[in-house]
């Protein structure tokens, strides 16, 4: 994906305190802007974010009912972005004193 599309998915799809620019560089790092993308080896993550399994089944159990993602999910890049961005807003939530660089460290 381009630059520009990536940061109209993520204007359109940031369910996190992070800005777009942010979240761009934690795509481009996670997967140089590939939505296809699947790590190797023993990890399982994949998609624009690089969500694993785990990941994705804390997004659902701590998202209001409506709101759920499957694991193949992740490379849609749409829902990919609104996962991961969740995610983002779940451990901001859990860093306790809402320390934007410390919910990036975990």
């Amino acid at each position: 994906m381009t630059l520009d599309e990536i940061k109209a998915v993520i204007q359109q799809n940031n369910n996190s305190p992070f800005t777009t620019e942010l979240v761009v560089g934690i795509c481009w790092a996670e997967s140089s802007f590939d939505p296809n993308k699947v790590a190797g080896g023993d990890s399982t993550s994949a998609g624009l974010m690089m969500m694993n399994h785990p990941a994705v089944d804390t997004v659902n159990a701590n998202t209001t009912a409506g709101i759920h993602f499957e694991y193949a999910d992740m490379l849609d890049a749409v829902k990919a972005v609104s996962c991961g961005t969740w995610y983002l807003q779940i451990i901001y939530n859990h860093a306790g004193n809402q320390d934007k660089r410390e919910t990036l460290r975990l």
